[in-house]
């Protein structure tokens, strides 16, 4: 629930009564004073890489009910922190990579570096590659075992 405050000062003393919810997050103007812990950030994402639901910081229960919630969706993934809890299947994965000429120690890197990593349908990942395609030459875009364009 946002509230506003003048000062700083004030701010802070009211975060404080706010001290048992440990999710909470609390910010002046632009400044931060409290942010949840990186770790209990739930995304729960859908085809193209689209949430689902509005990123939040919560607890594992909350996160898996949430995910739960969007079983329909062939394409969700979901994460808790730095953990992958739910992934569509591989079939469905969309890897678009890029040759623009990024350097590695003792020359140019061999592998492409990848621009984008997505669930969904082949027609959201045949978008993509041809989005990108425009920003970057690409080396390859792949939709699951299928080669869309190769360089």
């Amino acid at each position: 629930m946002p509230l506003i405050h003048a000062s700083v000062t004030d701010c802070r003393n009211a975060c404080e009564q706010y001290a048992g919810n440990a999710y909470r997050s609390c910010q002046h103007g632009n400044t931060m004073l409290l942010e949840p812990p990186a770790s209990s950030r739930c995304e729960v994402l859908g085809g193209a890489a689209r949430p689902l639901v509005a990123p939040f910081y919560g607890s594992l229960d909350s996160c898996q009910a949430s995910c739960d919630a969007q079983a329909g969706n062939a394409y969700r993934s979901c994460y808790y922190g730095g953990r992958v809890m739910v992934q569509p299947s591989e079939a469905s994965r969309c890897e678009i990579r890029v040759a623009d000429g990024a350097w590695a120690m003792g020359g140019m890197q061999t592998q492409p570096a990848i621009a984008a990593l997505l669930y969904g349908s082949r027609e959201d990942c045949a978008a993509r590659c041809n989005g990108i395609g425009l920003e970057r030459p690409i080396s390859s875009c792949r939709y699951g075992a299928e080669f869309i364009r190769q360089a």
